[in-house]
């Protein structure tokens, strides 16, 4: 596009994702810009800040996780990405006693490498 002296439009990558709380399991899912389920996260990553020694691991859709009584409250659950935009990866914090689900809206600026906060959206 140098050759050419057209300047290449920024733009960003939008991605989605959901957090459902139900039965004592923390259920993570990845979702289009039409909200239906998505194919996100080869990995996601579950700690707690009750017990700082509590660390689960998901490598499989849907990411799900047991969370024992004594581990509920804020959560902080780390996605990964498949890194086609060298995505590194993010989190976003999850409060299992105020929410049933949440869905945030994840922006990734691939020229700064760098992630925008997450948009809790509904």
């Amino acid at each position: 596009m140098e050759k050419l002296n057209i300047e290449i439009p920024k733009w960003k990558v939008v991605r989605y994702c959901e957090v459902v709380y139900k039965d004592s399991q923390i259920i993570v899912n990845g979702r289009d810009e039409m909200h239906n389920y998505y194919s996100l996260f080869p990995k996601v990553m579950l700690s707690t800040s009750v017990d700082s020694k509590f660390k689960k691991t998901s490598e499989k859709e849907p990411h799900t996780f047991k969370l024992p009584s004594d581990k509920e409250g804020l959560l902080k659950i780390t996605l990964h990405f498949q890194g086609h935009y060298k995505e590194t990866p993010v989190s976003v914090d999850f409060n299992s006693f105020s929410a049933t689900s949440q869905v945030y809206k994840l922006s990734f600026d691939p020229f700064t490498l760098a992630w925008e906060p997450p948009i809790p959206l509904y």
